[in-house]
């Protein structure tokens, strides 16, 4: 069986590691890993509004090119020693799937592989990125109503993402199924039978 970690950011990341690829790279050889894919949250869609307090969510689109630049120069550095691949993890924001759709259609054939994941949820005329801080999930109850309707948002948003549209370069993976139980500990909560029992019959 392949060992491998197959989601990891870089310092193309506003707010992630300072970590040098090269550090990821040197500990997956001695850990034995076959292989490694960097995946750097995408440039978000240019009509969306980050709304986190710097506008840090996500890798700048200038600095696309440099990213999958040092990625290929690192698959020809470490060839024969680990696998290296050239990865994004694509936010699902409902609303903007056009937007994302034309961003994969110019940038997937680039990758080798990529993740779409929800971290934005709709709250109102706006969005909230669920997973900020405990003050920004604090609001999302608020809006909501309760803990059980902000798990029943994302997970409907999720379930969204499967069926989304976004042309043959969509994402193959759901990153972090399980982002909103980030803040567990300073909001208990165990979703009801009822949430659990209604699924969402894939076609």
């Amino acid at each position: 069986m392949l060992k491998q970690d197959a989601h990891l950011h870089t310092p193309f990341c506003p707010h992630g590691s300072l970590d040098s690829f090269h550090s990821y790279i040197e500990k997956a050889i001695k850990k034995g890993f076959d292989s490694i894919t960097f995946t750097e949250h995408a440039p978000l869609p240019p009509s969306f509004q980050d709304p986190t307090p710097e506008q840090d969510s996500a890798m700048k689109l200038q600095d696309l090119e440099a990213y999958i630049t040092k990625l290929a120069q690192l698959k020809q550095e470490y060839k024969g020693q680990l696998i290296v691949k050239t990865g994004l993890e694509v936010d699902f924001i409902k609303e903007y799937e056009e937007e994302t759709r034309t961003f994969l259609d110019c940038y997937g054939p680039e990758l080798d592989d990529a993740i779409l994941s929800v971290h934005f949820l709709p709250a109102g005329d706006d969005y909230i990125c669920l997973d900020f801080d405990e003050h920004a999930f604090q609001q999302l109850i608020s809006i909501y109503g309760s803990i059980e309707q902000v798990y029943q948002s994302y997970y409907d948003q999720i379930h969204s993402s499967i069926l989304s549209s976004l042309g043959q370069y969509k994402p193959k993976r759901i990153g972090h199924i399980t982002l909103v139980q980030k803040f567990k500990q300073l909001f208990p909560y165990e979703m009801s039978p009822e949430l659990c029992q209604k699924g969402h019959p894939l076609p």
